[in-house]
């Protein structure tokens, strides 16, 4: 596994030909494969709080100077769909893309990032605001039966992963499991006082009480099986 600070400061530092050797597309060019390219998969590698200010529309968000997180969520991307991938200005991106082309993925990067991106007069959306849920009402969500809650976010790519998995499992149980899901990007209280650490997290409460959790991706048939232990 690279380091991945290592690679950040040698894509800052010094023009590392692996960095960025015909691999760059400036923002006309990045703009015209996106659209070309309908199984995309966008990847923003700035901090949450860059994220929130402004982003390419559908992108993902996987914070580079994370090492674990990034990673986590980078894994989560499908190998056989090409990965495109920004950030402020370049340097983050292209270690990224480093890490990405070193473990087996096709990268092509924002050349001048986002900047560059905004310089050409390209679209940028923020994450639309979402009022906080009160603490009672979800706690009134998973007071009955047996409720299976996920905590994900359309911009984790691991979440987007397991979104299938929970439409399957609400799908099999439709008679004995009710399925929430709670935006953890934007429930930020609920986060917190449910003790989630990370995205994806999976909770399963039986009568109002936690039973089991579990953060990351998860196999259907393991989820199943899970639940037809509580159910």
């Amino acid at each position: 596994m690279k380091n991945i600070a290592r690679l950040l400061m040698l894509c800052t530092l010094v023009l590392v030909s692996a960095c960025t050797h015909g691999q760059s597309l400036n923002p006309d060019g990045f703009e015209t494969e996106l659209k070309k390219d309908t199984v995309a998969q966008l990847l923003d590698v700035r901090t949450p709080d860059e994220y929130n200010e402004g982003h390419i529309k559908g992108a993902m968000q996987a914070n580079i100077q994370k090492e674990q997180e990034f990673i986590r969520r980078a894994q989560a991307l499908d190998q056989k769909k090409t990965v495109y991938v920004y950030c402020l200005s370049g340097s983050r991106s292209q270690a990224a893309a480093t890490w990405l082309r070193q473990h087996g993925y096709n990268v092509k990067q924002l050349e001048g990032g986002i900047t560059a991106w905004k310089n050409a007069g390209k679209p940028v959306e923020g994450l639309v605001t979402k009022p906080e849920m009160p603490a009672a009402e979800y706690m009134k969500m998973v007071n009955n039966g047996l409720v299976l809650v996920d905590f994900g976010a359309e911009w984790c790519p691991p979440c987007r992963k397991l979104k299938p998995v929970i439409g399957g499992v609400k799908q099999k149980f439709a008679n004995n499991l009710k399925v929430v899901e709670i935006d953890g990007g934007a429930q930020t209280k609920l986060v917190k006082a449910n003790n989630v650490n990370s995205l994806p997290t999976i909770i399963l409460y039986k009568a109002g009480k936690e039973v089991w959790r579990a953060d990351g991706y998860i196999a259907q048939k393991d989820l199943e099986a899970v639940i037809n232990k509580f159910k």
